[in-house]
């Protein structure tokens, strides 16, 4: 719902994107694209078209990935919930990361913070040699990693100009 919510707002006015269809069809779309980022793939409008801002969203909903069971690719929502419950915890200077009155163990912490961490930085550098191998901002190099790490399947249409390199590396 939130990643929706952002979509709308942040694309209502873009004719590239949303900013040209009725309401109705604004909402649907807004909402179509929120899920899509965790794993369809499929696009209503070219994700070339997205405001940065939006754009940079997506690189986030695209880390972070549906739950698990389903299909979905990222490190999974319980993982991130997992790392967002721990990171309250030390805020609030507690020693146990506790959820609904039930303590989360100190080796799932350390699963999901691996995770994460492995996940992260896998990209980034695959971001970096990408930027290094093609002439692309970061956005649309982080993008286009992210959809292929979390196996999403969206570009903004830039993979197929690639060099060879820059293939291998999305590909990799």
């Amino acid at each position: 719902l939130g990643g929706a919510v952002l979509v709308f707002c942040l694309e209502y006015q873009n004719p590239g994107t949303i900013g040209n269809m009725p309401f109705g069809q604004k909402v649907l779309n807004s909402f179509f694209q929120s899920v899509t980022y965790r794993t369809a793939g499929f696009s209503t409008f070219p994700q070339e078209n997205l405001r940065e801002v939006t754009a940079i969203l997506s690189v986030f909903f695209m880390f972070t990935g549906g739950s698990p069971v389903g299909t979905a690719g990222g490190v999974k929502t319980v993982t991130m919930f997992v790392l967002i419950v721990n990171v309250i915890a030390f805020i609030r200077a507690k020693n146990d990361a506790i959820i609904m009155k039930r303590r989360i163990p100190d080796a799932l912490i350390k699963k999901a913070t691996a995770i994460i961490t492995v996940n992260f930085s896998i990209s980034f550098i695959l971001c970096i040699c990408l930027m290094i191998t093609s002439d692309i901002s970061f956005i649309d190099a982080m993008f286009e990693i992210m959809s292929a790490v979390s196996t999403v399947g969206l570009s903004r249409a830039i993979t197929p100009g690639l060099n060879n390199a820059g293939q291998i590396i999305v590909t990799t």
